[in-house]
C-alpha cells in the first residue's frame, strides 16, 4: 500500500472475508480496498455512522436496481438505522420516495429529509397504503432493511418490473 501512512484517519468496510480478516479487535490487517480515507472534520464515529448507509444505498439503489429518476423508492424503518440515508439519497437520485416508518413523530422529519409520502405503520396498513399512493401500480424499487416475512407482503406491491433490495447489515 502506498496510497496510505500509519496514522491516516480510514474507515473500513465489508470488502473483504471476514474468515480472511477478521476485525473484532483493537487493531486489525485489512486489505486496501476495504478501507477509505475520510475528511478531518468527522470524527471517528461520525465516519463509520457516514459511510455505511450511504454505501448501502448506493449500492442497492444504484448497483442492484439500477434505479431511474421518477421511479418510486418504498424506504422501509425509514427513521431508523440507514434508513434518513436512503431517503436523502433517493430523493437526490430523482426518485419519488415512500418512507414507512412505526413512529408518528417522525412524519415531519421524513418529509424534511426528502419522502414524498410517509406510511405510519402502526396507524396504517403497509400494503394497502402504498397500493393507494401509488393508484395501484405498486412502486419500483423496495429498500427495505428489515427482511423476513414482510418481504413476502411487499413483493405484492412491487411492480412487475420492480426490484427489491434488502439489507442484512
Amino acid at each position: 500500500v502506498d496510497d496510505l501512512a500509519v496514522g491516516d484517519r480510514v474507515a473500513s468496510f465489508p470488502a473483504h472475508s471476514a474468515n480472511h480478516y477478521p476485525g473484532y479487535a483493537e487493531e486489525v490487517v485489512l486489505p486496501r480496498q476495504a478501507l477509505h480515507r475520510y475528511p478531518r472534520q468527522l470524527s471517528a464515529l461520525e465516519a463509520c455512522g457516514h459511510y455505511l448507509p450511504a454505501l448501502t444505498g448506493w449500492f442497492g439503489l444504484i448497483e442492484l436496481a439500477q434505479l431511474v429518476p421518477g421511479e418510486s423508492v418504498l424506504v422501509t424503518d425509514a427513521s431508523q438505522c440507514w434508513g434518513p440515508t436512503i431517503v436523502q439519497l433517493a430523493k437526490a437520485l430523482g426518485a419519488r420516495v415512500i418512507a414507512a416508518t412505526e413512529l408518528g413523530e417522525d412524519r415531519d422529519y421524513l418529509r424534511e429529509l426528502g419522502a414524498d409520502q410517509v406510511i405510519l405503520t402502526e396507524e396504517q396498513d403497509l400494503v394497502t397504503r402504498i397500493s393507494q399512493l401509488t393508484d395501484g401500480r405498486g412502486v419500483e424499487v423496495v429498500m427495505d432493511a428489515l427482511g423476513g416475512p414482510q418481504m413476502s407482503l411487499l413483493r405484492s406491491e412491487e411492480r412487475r418490473v420492480g426490484k427489491e433490495c434488502r439489507s442484512r447489515w
